[in-house]
């Protein structure tokens, strides 16, 4: 409710975005109206700034929803750190994790910051000891 009201009743602007006799305020109604706010030449208003500042905001409770919150209730209370389950299921014998697997964990774009929340244990923890020890 409170996002419906910044995106339709504040600016008193902008027509709802209705389906199914429900008024949307999800990314793809907010996309919508981003759109439509551009199209009229009004990008750079007040209301296009909330919409965007929205957008922003949930992408980063996406980020906590998949990421953190998961990993957070896997850490081991006794130690702090996270224990994957390790198997080589497949038939190359290539070693996986599970619970968590870290490999979901982005290297690119907008959630790689994700990845500095997590720290590496033992002599390889530093980039610098990798090369030592390849010497």
């Amino acid at each position: 409710m409170p996002v419906r009201v910044l995106i339709y009743d504040l600016p008193r602007r902008e027509r709802c975005i209705v389906i199914d006799g429900k008024v949307q305020s999800d990314g793809e109604a907010r996309g919508k109206i981003l759109a439509r706010l551009d199209k009229d030449g009004l990008g750079d208003t007040p209301q296009a700034t909330v919409l965007r500042c929205l957008n922003q905001i949930s992408a980063i409770e996406q980020r906590m929803k998949l990421y953190l919150n998961p990993y957070l209730k896997l850490v081991d209370p006794d130690t702090g750190r996270l224990y994957p389950v390790l198997s080589s299921e497949l038939a190359t014998r290539r070693m996986g994790t599970r619970y968590p697997n870290p490999m979901q964990l982005q290297k690119r774009g907008d959630s790689t910051y994700v990845r500095g929340f997590y720290l590496p244990d033992g002599p390889f923890a530093e980039p610098s000891k990798i090369a030592e020890a390849l010497a």
